[in-house]
């Protein structure tokens, strides 16, 4: 889907069970395309946040890092764990990101172009959030985000993807189907 910030445009969700993080493992996979380079601004990927105690996820992009981030949420304080991925991702083009939650380990984690990765260890579990699931925004108290660009193949594990199953999806750049 392509969306304009301008418009406010997203798509989404009622809260549901299959859409929520827990003390379990969870990947969500997603091809996102930012066509507007504004410096310094915050722009949402995927969100179940509402900022009113009903925190999940949220997966964006920070123009003046040139970086995607993954906080996830933890049940016990509400503080996010904030994973930035290691690697440069230019405004332009498609970028491939792998983030979610490693149980074992106790680890919120972020791929970006079949990268190297990076985690963050949370002191609690994610917390399961029940705010509505969106693509292309965050709508919360004051601080809306929304996607320039396009969004496509979102897909979500409960589960972990091994190294392989990323590098198959990624395809070198060109991506393939996430369902079976």
């Amino acid at each position: 889907s392509s969306f304009a910030a301008a418009n406010s445009e997203y798509l989404s969700r009622a809260d549901n069970a299959s859409l929520r993080f827990g003390a379990f493992d969870k990947t969500i996979v997603v091809w996102a395309n930012l066509t507007a380079d504004e410096t310094g601004l915050f722009r949402c990927v995927l969100s179940k946040d509402d900022s009113e105690g009903s925190r999940g996820y949220v997966l964006y992009y920070t123009e003046s890092t040139d970086k995607f981030t993954f906080d996830l949420f933890d049940v016990g304080t509400g503080s996010a764990s904030a994973v930035s991925t290691g690697t440069y991702a230019p405004a332009s083009g498609w970028h491939f990101i792998v983030c979610g939650y490693n149980n074992t380990t106790g680890d919120a984690f972020i791929y970006v172009d079949n990268d190297a990765g990076a985690t963050d260890h949370m002191d609690a579990a994610p917390n399961p959030g029940t705010a509505q699931f969106r693509i292309g925004a965050r709508v919360s108290v004051g601080i809306p985000s929304y996607w320039e660009g396009g969004i496509a193949g979102a897909a979500m594990w409960n589960r972990l993807l091994t190294s392989d199953e990323r590098t198959a999806l990624y395809s070198g750049g060109s991506g393939v189907r996430a369902c079976p």
